[in-house]
């Protein structure tokens, strides 16, 4: 950096991004991190990522979706947009999942030679000229370009042309039961879908939305997601969104059994159908859904009150997983809602449409039934939690009792005066506080919370005034 002159700084990929911390998405997939300065540390680790550039840094980014799924939420969140931030758990292990390559012959030319391949692991490659093996350091070194190695020769090595193996990642080889994970009792290690537990130690940030696109179209890959979205750490819930598949379910008439088949049911979850297209590149549902929440809920201070639905999915198309693309009317939607399923409408743009969770319409209770005040309600129960923490094991006299019921009212009045909830209260009655409960250090509060719903119909009765219109022609 000069002291005096004109300096230039560039930096790449200067996307303003907005945060939000109503709903914080953990998801869970593949990432190219063969792209990585160390693809190692990349392995079921909590990667929280704030823009493009920290993604690419610490994970990779290909615009190959099928085989780099974290790459689709990516794109969708950070580039399209803006929002974050994401927290990140890739599961493709570049020691586990992983293939070897026979020796391809590169040409060397003016003291270079390039290798076009994906997945390439760096470490792991061995390089020859006719001489035999060459010195990484002494003979060469290399670089990359996306998915470019550079080979250059150093020193006084001249050769027409290498010969180079090694391994490359195989995405392919990545299963449900890695995107599952679980707990070695041996190593005390958690895996896949088990660090959630994880995720606010190591960030203090509570996790909102889960999703796996790419993988939770999978029966026990989603049943597993909606499991861990309650007593998350012991205390927090979360919900998920959850693709149904579109190999099997090509039609709107197979949606009812394909949800039933998939056993996709529970408040928690958000099912959406079918996948989107941006750009030329397939994306998953679930992967649109959550940046179109999470930048919903920043667009309405931050409170995850508004549905996503009806609200912009950027998208160039709604299309089954073989390209074949599908439009939706107004009514085929509203078919599709009923059942519990969300999907893609094109009226005025690209807009994400349906508010109802996979219990509907076996469960219609408001906080049931609508995602949204699903969301909410769990949003609020863990602003309380965290909020309280401090005061757990504190002396349990009134002066705590109304401290708890004076800063959750104010808070509830803050709903109330934004237009959030109709009415919202905590009190502390005598006849949910035993003598015996008391005497246990268990103190019992009851909540109100009258979250208003989403306007998801509106009628206009019409009719024709023909007194007017006689009174206009005799008066």
């Amino acid at each position: 950096m000069l002291n005096h002159g004109i300096n230039i700084i560039e930096k790449e990929d200067n996307i303003v991004v907005q945060k939000s911390a109503s709903g914080v998405p953990v998801v869970w997939g593949t990432a190219p991190v063969h792209l990585t300065e160390h693809p190692e540390n990349a392995v079921n680790r909590i990667v929280l990522c704030n823009n493009i550039s920290e993604a690419k840094e610490k994970l990779g980014y290909s615009e190959d979706f099928e085989k780099y799924t974290l790459c689709q939420v990516m794109k969708m969140c950070f580039l399209e947009y803006a929002v974050a931030p994401i927290v990140f758990i890739n599961v493709l292990d570049p020691t586990k999942h992983v293939k070897s390559f026979s020796s391809k012959t590169v040409t060397v030319e003016k003291a270079q030679a390039t290798l076009v391949m994906d997945g390439v692991l760096l470490d792991s490659l061995t390089i020859e000229d006719s001489d035999g093996p060459l010195t990484k350091d002494s003979d060469y070194v290399l670089s990359r370009t996306d998915e470019q190695v550079v080979i250059t020769l150093i020193g006084e090595k001249e050769t027409s042309s290498l010969t180079v193996s090694g391994k490359q990642i195989d995405a392919s080889a990545v299963t449900d039961l890695d995107v599952i994970g679980g707990y070695d009792d041996e190593t005390g290690v958690e895996t896949g879908i088990e660090l959630i537990r994880q995720v606010y130690p190591s960030t203090n940030l509570i996790p909102g939305i889960m999703a796996a696109p790419g993988f939770s179209h999978h029966p026990v890959v989603g049943a597993t997601l909606v499991a861990k979205c309650t007593n998350i750490n012991g205390c927090f819930t979360a919900e998920t969104v959850l693709d149904i598949d579109t190999t099997l379910c090509k039609k709107r008439n197979q949606l009812a059994d394909a949800k039933k088949t998939a056993g996709f049911c529970d408040r928690s979850s958000y099912l959406i159908w079918p996948m989107a297209k941006r750009d030329g590149l397939m994306i998953y549902g679930s992967a649109v859904v959550i940046a179109a929440t999470i930048a919903t809920d920043i667009a309405n201070g931050d409170i995850p009150n508004v549905t996503p639905s009806n609200k912009e999915a950027k998208i160039d198309a709604a299309v089954l997983a073989d390209g074949t693309e599908v439009l939706v009317d107004f009514e085929q939607a509203d078919d599709i809602n009923k059942l519990g399923i969300n999907t893609f409408l094109s009226m005025n743009g690209w807009n994400v449409w349906g508010n109802y969770t996979a219990a509907y319409p076996k469960k219609t209770a408001m906080n049931a039934k609508f995602w949204c005040i699903r969301r909410f309600f769990s949003w609020h129960g863990n602003n309380f939690i965290k909020n309280n923490l401090m005061k757990l094991d504190g002396v349990a006299n009134k002066k705590l009792i109304e401290t708890i019921c004076d800063e959750e009212n104010l808070r509830c009045n803050g709903y109330v005066s934004n237009g959030v909830c109709a009415a919202a209260s905590i009190s502390f009655l005598a006849e949910d506080n035993t003598g015996e409960s008391i005497s246990e250090g268990k103190l019992v509060f009851r909540q109100k919370l009258g979250v208003y719903g989403p306007a998801q119909q509106i009628e206009n009765n019409l009719e024709y005034d023909a007194e007017s219109v006689v009174s206009s022609l005799t008066e």
